[in-house]
């Protein structure tokens, strides 16, 4: 079942700290997010909690970059 969940697909080839400040002011609101960051765990495995993610979340963030236009894992 989707929730209200925002899902934020992007590029981790370099630290975005905007991102990680957008992500915390959405929390700080009450917007619930799935961010890899804080959902995926050593030992996870990461296209299994990324197709959770995705399937909980009912909309859908991206952020564009060149690196993640050319990531085969930005969605």
């Amino acid at each position: 079942m989707k929730t209200n969940q925002v899902f934020i697909s992007h590029s981790s080839k370099r630290q975005n700290h905007l991102l990680i400040v957008i992500v915390k002011d959405l929390a700080k609101v009450g917007i619930q997010v799935w961010y890899d960051k804080f959902d995926i765990n050593l030992g996870d495995s990461i296209p299994g909690k990324i197709n959770e993610g995705l399937a909980a979340s009912k909309y859908f963030f991206i952020v564009l970059s060149s690196n993640s236009v050319n990531s085969k894992w930005v969605i």
